[in-house]
């Protein structure tokens, strides 16, 4: 009886280490998930430095609502117009980036947005095609996009020239800033080598109207983009 008492708790203890140990490992892994989420959902979030009001008044500001916009974005469609008078520059902005889009015109980046939110949109142009008037581009120019639901005047209050490998989209796509970002291959005259560098036109809205997110399971405030990062889902999935 006696040997028997003393081997019942040595049988029991690996068992009930065990299943601390598997309770730790969940536990764990509980809690790897949720700071994988929580970075995950940090990486869709838009951050606001200047501290932008994100409300909107229609009865005192040009506004559209975003419901009236057409939601139908496919690659190489057609949005609208780039023009500049003084540069030159006379093209479509159309959607996407694939090589078909860009010689169509300039390409609206589908993780950006669209003319009007309040997080900027990003649009990639050929140095030697449409975008070659950027060329002698000046602080102060001003840059017109022609959408069909307004006429947006952009004046440039930044040019940077950037490593292409240095640049992070996410830096300026998720940002609350009332911009649009036009961006070429530097240097723009034709060279025998690979072109690494970028030049970016960082522009301020001066005029048009602002988007207010009126869609379903939207904020009734300021548009900005999807938490999908993908600009299509205005239509389906808008929410923040």
């Amino acid at each position: 009886m006696t040997n028997t008492k003393s081997r019942t708790p040595l049988r029991k203890a690996p068992r009930t280490f065990l299943s601390l140990l598997l309770a730790l490992v969940c536990v764990f892994s509980v809690m790897a998930g949720l700071s994988t989420r929580a970075w995950a959902a940090k990486d869709y979030e838009t951050y606001n430095p200047k501290n932008l009001s994100l409300d909107v008044d229609p009865s005192t500001e040009k506004c559209v609502y975003l419901s009236k916009i057409d939601h139908n974005l496919s690659a190489g469609k057609t949005l609208g117009t780039i023009t500049s008078e003084k540069l030159g520059i006379n093209c479509k902005l159309c959607y996407g980036t694939d090589d078909d889009t860009l010689w169509k015109g300039g390409g609206l980046h589908t993780v950006s947005s669209l003319p009007g939110f309040a997080t900027p949109g990003v649009v990639a142009g050929h140095a030697r095609v449409c975008f070659k008037g950027f060329a002698q581009a000046k602080i102060g120019d001003t840059i017109t996009v022609k959408m069909p639901y307004g006429t947006y005047k952009y004046r440039i209050s930044r040019i940077k020239i950037i490593n292409h490998s240095n640049y992070s989209f996410e830096n300026d796509v998720s940002k609350i800033c009332d911009q649009f970002i036009f961006y070429a291959c530097y240097p723009y005259p034709k060279t025998s080598y690979e072109k690494y560098n970028r030049i970016f036109y960082y522009c301020d809205r001066i005029s048009g109207p602002k988007v207010i997110d009126d869609s379903k399971g939207g904020t009734g405030k300021w548009a900005v983009r999807p938490v999908s990062r993908n600009l299509r889902d205005i239509g389906t999935k808008y929410k923040y």
